[in-house]
C-alpha cells in the first residue's frame, strides 16, 4: 500500500511526536516528509496525521495502522539480515542497546576485542535506560540489549547473567564514616546524599532501604549523570547511591568506598535478546565475547 520509507514515517511520527525529530530521526528533510504525508492521504483518502501546535501525532485512523507497520517493518529487517548471514561471519552489522552503565563501564573494554575478532562489522550502540532497551528489543530495532536488572526484569527475553552489580553508598575513602558500615543507618542520616531522579532502580533501591531502616536524610540533591555524581562523590561532596560498576574503577584504585545495601537482592548486568530473533553469525560471535568479559 505504501512504500518502506512512508511506513518508517508514521511508525517514528509515534515514537517521536514533532516532525523536527522525525527528520532527524529518518535524516530526512521536513519537507520532504511532508510531501510523504500528503502522498499517503491522498492514496487512501483518509487523515493519517494531525497537528497540535508544534506537535504532530497521528489520528485514530493512524494509530489503527501501527501494529501492521511494525510487523512490516520487522519482517523487512529480518529480511535484510538474513542476506547478511549468507556472507562471512566477520561481515555483517549489529545493533547493540545498552544501559548507561553498561556504556561507562562494559562497552570501553569490549570493543577493543569485536573490532579485533571482527574488524569487518558495522556495529551501532544505542544508550538508553532499561525499560527503553526492552522497547527496542519488541519491535526488532536493536538485536541485543546488555542491561542491568533484576532476573525478573527480563524473563521475558533470552537472557545470560554477565556479572553482578550490587547497589549500595559510595563515598570517599577520606570521609569520615568510611570507616562506618551500614549496619549503623542513623551515622549516616546527617550527610548530604546524592541520587538519580526518583524512577532510577538505584532510587528506588534506596528508598525502600530508609523505609526498613526508618531513616530519612536530611539532606538530598538529585543529579540526573552519574559521571557527576561520581566526580562530586571524589571531591568529598556528599555520599552517593550508586550501583557499584559505576565506580568499580575508583574502588580499585582505592579513592572511593563502597557499602552495599542489601546482599540477597542483588542486579546483575544481563545480555538479552528477543527469543525470536535469529541471529546472524556475528550477532553470536560478539555474544560469546561479552559473555567472556
Amino acid at each position: 500500500m505504501f512504500t518502506l520509507q512512508q511506513y518508517e514515517i508514521l511508525q517514528a511520527i509515534h515514537k517521536e511526536g514533532q516532525l523536527t525529530k522525525v527528520a532527524e530521526h529518518l535524516k530526512l528533510s521536513q519537507p520532504t516528509i511532508t510531501f510523504h504525508i500528503k502522498k499517503m492521504e491522498e492514496k487512501c483518502q483518509l487523515a493519517l496525521v494531525e497537528y497540535r501546535g508544534r506537535r504532530t501525532m497521528l489520528t485514530s485512523t493512524g494509530k489503527i495502522l501501527l501494529p501492521y507497520i511494525e510487523k512490516i517493518l520487522q519482517v523487512h529487517n529480518q529480511a535484510k539480515q538474513t542476506l547478511l548471514d549468507i556472507q562471512h561471519v566477520q561481515q555483517g552489522s549489529i545493533m547493540i542497546g545498552v544501559s548507561n552503565t553498561v556504556a561507562s563501564s562494559i562497552i570501553p573494554s569490549a570493543l577493543p576485542n569485536i573490532y579485533e575478532q571482527f574488524p569487518e562489522s558495522e556495529i551501532k550502540i544505542h544508550v538508553h535506560n532499561a525499560r527503553a532497551i526492552r522497547e527496542m528489543l519488541h519491535d526488532y530495532s536493536i538485536d541485543i540489549g546488555i542491561v542491568v536488572a533484576h532476573r525478573e526484569d527480563v524473563d521475558e527475553f533470552i537472557s545470560i547473567p554477565i556479572k553482578e552489580d550490587p547497589i549500595g553508598i559510595a563515598m570517599n575513602s577520606q570521609h569520615p564514616l568510611a570507616s562506618y558500615s551500614l549496619e549503623l543507618p542513623q551515622l549516616f542520616k546527617n550527610e548530604r546524599v546524592l541520587l538519580r531522579e526518583e524512577d532510577s532502580t538505584t532510587t528506588k533501591t534506596f528508598r525502600k532501604w530508609c523505609d526498613k531502616e526508618e531513616l530519612q536524610f536530611r539532606y538530598e540533591l538529585e543529579i540526573q549523570s552519574a559521571e557527576a555524581i561520581k566526580k562530586s562523590i571524589l571531591a568529598n561532596a556528599g555520599i552517593a547511591v550508586v550501583s557499584k560498576l559505576s565506580v568499580e574503577q575508583e574502588i580499585k584504585e582505592g579513592s572511593l568506598l563502597f557499602k552495599e545495601f542489601d546482599a540477597n537482592k542483588r542486579r546483575s548486568v544481563f545480555l538479552i535478546y528477543h527469543p525470536n530473533r535469529r541471529l546472524s553469525p556475528i550477532q553470536k560471535g560478539i555474544i560469546e565475547l561479552i559473555e567472556d568479559l
